[in-house]
């Protein structure tokens, strides 16, 4: 997405922000151990956020007959280079008729988000996000010119985005990916947007540029997975603190 976002929404004119992660199990460990040791970002799919409403704007075709007709033709002829125009213009034609408006999951499984928030120590982000104090809280640098700077303030409003297909930009794909309802309002949330490789999966991504200012370990972390994240922390030379 080259859309670039009001500067005042972006993590840089904060500074700071904070990633609560879960870490009850041995793979999560791992994955753990990688964003501090390999800078690297975990990504899912915006279809398969906490919030069931996320990424479902109000999809309509606008336009009239000809405006409908002339976009399915476009997109018949882009994806069936070969098939004869008049069987194409004929399927247009019908499919301006009735268009069908797309499923979100169709849309979106190949866009994956990374969330972040400007709570460090927050007792209900810690529930929902970090194993209930199983898990720690990374703080990340996120000043103008680094990638986590480039992380987006979420929007919250209960109004549904619409999205006219025939006129798709990205400023309103962007709107869409950061905009949640108003009872995730507590969160004040910001994310990264990446592409996937392949649909509804989680993926990491790795950032030359990201900077750990400090890991705070939960309460109910486990004594093995403590010391593992400790230790690791003191060869970076990142400071560890205790919720």
């Amino acid at each position: 997405m080259t859309f670039i976002p009001p500067k005042e929404d972006l993590a840089s004119q904060i500074g700071v922000l904070y990633k609560y992660v879960k870490i009850d199990n041995a793979r999560l460990l791992v994955r753990a151990k990688s964003m501090i040791k390999d800078k690297s970002l975990w990504f899912w799919h915006v279809t398969g956020q906490n919030d069931k409403n996320e990424c479902k704007p109000f999809v309509f075709f606008g336009g009239d007959g000809r405006a409908r007709y002339n976009y399915f033709k476009k997109d018949f002829k882009e994806a069936f280079p070969n098939h004869p125009s008049k069987y194409l213009e004929k399927q247009a034609r019908k499919a301006a008729r009735k268009p069908t408006v797309p499923a979100a999951n169709k849309v979106y499984d190949y866009w994956a988000i990374c969330c972040f928030t400007t709570k460090g120590n927050s007792p209900d982000l810690w529930k929902e996000y970090a194993g209930k104090g199983a898990g720690i809280v990374i703080e990340y640098e996120a000043k103008e010119g680094l990638s986590i700077g480039l992380a987006s303030k979420i929007t919250y409003s209960n109004k549904k985005i619409k999205l006219d297909i025939l006129k798709i930009t990205e400023e309103v794909c962007y709107n869409i990916i950061t905009t949640k309802t108003k009872r995730w309002e507590h969160e004040e949330e910001y994310r990264m947007t990446m592409r996937l490789g392949d649909p509804k999966i989680g993926q990491n991504f790795f950032f030359n540029d990201v900077k750990i200012l400090s890991v705070r370990l939960g309460e109910n972390l486990g004594l093995e997975y403590s010391k593992t994240i400790q230790k690791l922390c003191t060869k970076n030379h990142i400071p560890v603190y205790q919720q």
